[in-house]
């Protein structure tokens, strides 16, 4: 499809950040360009595939977490703008019928804590894995997904401890539902950043791009 033609504006993100940060730009676009449309393009690859995505046409705009371990190739970034949109933690989290049942040091028990693990392959396991490895045999996986929202559903249920996105759980937090975990340096900061290439994309491309602008 050439630049003029365009209708169709390719968001490819965590299926975590389209349900955070999405829904306000595709009200906010869909308000400025009324025959447009966003075609979200979710994804739980690592963040090589998205710049991939990127950079070879398959997506117009991408949508990522990112933390002080991320290293891009500098020739590639020097192809993209970039927005930085924002910061994030990710929180270990229970029910507060798991936390009933925890000691008050949570991970000081002689039995293992129920983790909820997200898969090794996922760009979050990078976030969160080093945590959990450095905490070990403290905690027994039960239950694994790429999913920061399938964790959180198990985790309501009772289940595990999850490690989730501090404004996914927000609510939850506010509400009870979800109470966090204390601990030192067990909560990894995140930033949220918003990329695309420097070239011309279309017009449609660069007003979507405006939009991040409003977050």
């Amino acid at each position: 499809m050439h630049a003029q033609d365009q209708t169709s504006v390719r968001i490819v993100t965590l299926h975590t950040l389209a349900i955070s940060y999405l829904p306000r730009v595709a009200r906010l676009f869909a308000r400025q360009n009324p025959q447009a449309s966003l075609s979200i393009l979710p994804s739980i690859q690592g963040i090589e595939e998205y710049f991939d995505a990127l950079l070879t046409g398959v997506a117009d705009i991408m949508l990522t977490y990112e933390t002080g371990a991320t290293v891009l190739d500098g020739a590639a970034l020097d192809q993209l703008a970039v927005k930085h949109l924002g910061d994030d933690r990710m929180l270990p989290v229970c029910s507060p019928s798991l936390r009933a049942a925890l000691p008050d040091d949570w991970l000081s028990g002689d039995t293992p804590v129920p983790y909820l693990s997200y898969t090794s392959f996922s760009f979050s396991d990078r976030v969160v894995g080093e945590v959990a490895t450095g905490l070990g045999a403290k905690l027994q996986k039960v239950f694994e997904s790429p999913l920061s929202e399938s964790l959180r559903r198990v985790a309501l249920d009772g289940t595990g401890v999850a490690w989730l996105p501090e404004r996914l759980a927000s609510a939850d937090l506010r509400s009870g539902a979800l109470i966090a975990l204390e601990g030192d340096s067990l909560a990894p900061a995140v930033s949220v950043s918003a990329y695309k290439l420097k070239s011309p994309r279309g017009d449609l491309v660069e007003r979507a791009w405006e939009v991040f602008d409003t977050l």
